[in-house]
């Protein structure tokens, strides 16, 4: 069955690449499509794998080829004009330099080749992208695809609490991820609420992942999901201060008052009588193994082997990982960690340095362009970058495909910013020496400089 699905998904790619030839209106309809596809996991997903490893202990299960990549594929053989290199792919490269070099040396060097495809993907994807996404319309039609994607999964996530479900995962395999990628994804909806969007999809995508969240029960993913939502109102309300937004600040409050309940519900069914702030002890032992690996093997055991490794050397008993609970059959809860045991030092560098570059990239470009709507939800991508950063020294979900096409739509949503910033500045530029130029029919009036209030956004 799945060799007839992955015939369809690579049928559907020259369909796909007639209709977005078309124009405009039917690529932000295929990027519309792309977005709520991010959400399409688990027992939704639509994808096929050409291998796959169903019971593998580690962050990618085998090469799974989906209708998101078949979209990309698309767009990419339909672009128009020259291929220009976007910013952060550089980062990529670096990032799989050391990815490359530890798999010579994996133990189970397939798994390996695994979590380097699936970065290929995802590199592609952002590429295709951040071309799409220079035009307003383009960042329109994902982020409602999302937002529609975030719907599903509160649907999702309502029904298994009405059925018992003490964290509610949403069709994600668990619920942390949903957290996250609620996280990475209500950010910059936010974000465009905020400077000027009045699609009612959008609100209710925002209002969904909070349900997510609240839902979820997980107290990392409640926490940084609410540092993101305040940092975004309070970095875009530094950047350009409206009555909107002021507006939102008080619809924010309302929303607080009625999903804390379901978030305090969520934890007490899941801790009961035990506090809430206690610690999980086997994350500290795992964090004791992935820095034995790490010290033991400079170059990394390879990508996607850390449980392999854990528990065949000896690094789980060493560091008194108990068996039982399902502990043994999942990396390290800490992606830098997982980076450093898998990939060497160079690895955990260059996560970093994508992750903050792609986060300063975002405020530089919010704050160089302070009056341009469409420029502000590079805010709302920036904190959710930030957040997850921060997140990520407690999960290890950012080595998730699901998580990395949300990063990466995050980043190509930056890179399309900064292009929107850079060509209004261009315009103002040659707009002023237009004026300044003497006309043999006495001064010239000239264009007035865009300011930013002419920007069609949100209608």
């Amino acid at each position: 069955m799945r060799w007839i699905f992955l015939a369809i998904i690579l049928v559907s790619i020259p369909l796909l690449a007639s209709y977005g030839r078309r124009g405009h209106r039917q690529r932000d309809h295929l990027l519309m499509a792309m977005g709520a596809l991010f959400f399409a996991t688990g027992s939704i997903a639509l994808d096929a794998s050409i291998i796959t490893w169903p019971v593998w202990p580690g962050t990618a299960r085998g090469i799974v080829i989906s209708f998101v990549d078949a979209i990309a594929v698309a767009l990419l053989l339909t672009r128009r004009g020259r291929l220009s290199r976007p910013p952060f792919l550089v980062l990529c490269a670096l990032l799989l330099i050391p990815m490359v070099i530890a798999s010579l040396g994996a133990t189970v060097k397939l798994a390996s080749l695994f979590s380097i495809v699936q970065l290929l993907q995802i590199s592609l994807l952002y590429f295709v992208l951040s071309d799409e996404l220079k035009r307003v319309s383009a960042i329109q039609s994902v982020l409602r695809g999302i937002a529609f994607g975030l719907v599903v999964q509160a649907g999702f996530v309502g029904y298994q609490k009405l059925t018992g479900v003490v964290q509610a995962p949403g069709s994600f395999f668990h619920q942390n991820v949903l957290g996250m990628a609620a996280q990475l994804a209500a950010a910059p909806l936010l974000a465009s609420l905020l400077e000027g969007e009045r699609s009612k999809l959008s609100y209710a995508g925002v209002i969904a992942a909070c349900i997510c969240v609240a839902g979820g029960g997980s107290r990392a993913s409640m926490a940084f999901f609410a540092l993101a939502l305040v940092l975004t109102l309070l970095v875009s309300l530094i950047r350009r201060t409206t009555g909107r937004k002021w507006k939102i600040v008080g619809l924010g409050v309302v929303m607080t008052a009625l999903f804390v309940p379901l978030a305090l519900g969520t934890l007490q069914d899941r801790f009961g009588s035990l506090k809430i702030t206690t610690e999980d002890e086997s994350r500290v032992a795992f964090e004791r193994a992935a820095r034995a690996m790490a010290e033991d093997h400079p170059l990394g055991v390879g990508p996607n082997n850390f449980v392999t490794i854990n528990n065949t050397q000896g690094y789980a008993a060493d560091a008194g990982i108990a068996w039982g609970g399902g502990l043994l059959d999942k990396p390290v809860h800490n992606a830098y960690l997982l980076a450093r045991s898998e990939s060497g030092w160079f690895g955990q560098i260059t996560l970093f340095l994508l992750l903050t570059s792609v986060a300063l990239a975002g405020y530089w470009t919010a704050f160089r362009d302070r009056k341009t709507p469409v420029v502000g939800i590079a805010v709302g991508s920036a904190v959710g970058v930030t957040t997850i950063a921060l997140h990520s020294n407690y999960e290890f979900a950012w080595y998730v495909m699901e998580l990395q096409r949300l990063f990466f739509v995050n980043a190509a949503l930056i890179a399309g910013c900064m292009v929107i910033a850079a060509e209004k500045k261009l315009r103002n530029r040659n707009a002023r020496k237009l004026r300044a130029a003497p006309s043999a029919s006495g001064p010239a009036t000239g264009e007035r400089p865009l300011d930013g209030q002419g920007v069609s956004y949100g209608n």
